[in-house]
């Protein structure tokens, strides 16, 4: 399991922003010139990304880079009466 390195912050981030643009590994591996396991590694972050690869990741998703370095922000449940 992933801990809380920068490494997992960012493969869940790129797995959590790809699946809200409905991007699949095999879209990212094809961007990415690399085959769909390889993605699948960094995606679990038994592999690091690269910044280049995060450059083009962010570039094909829509998004700055500095999104899919950030630390999510721990969703807050709203009471409702």
């Amino acid at each position: 399991m992933c801990e809380e390195t920068l490494a997992c912050i960012v493969a869940g981030n790129v797995r959590l922003k790809a699946a809200r643009v409905g991007v699949s590994q095999a879209d990212l591996a094809q961007i990415l010139g690399m085959s769909r396991s390889a993605v699948s590694l960094r995606y679990t972050g038994k592999v690091a990304w690269r910044v280049d690869e995060l450059e083009r990741v962010a570039w094909y998703l829509n998004f700055p880079v500095t999104d899919l370095l950030e630390k999510p922000k721990k969703a807050r449940r709203i009471r409702v009466f």
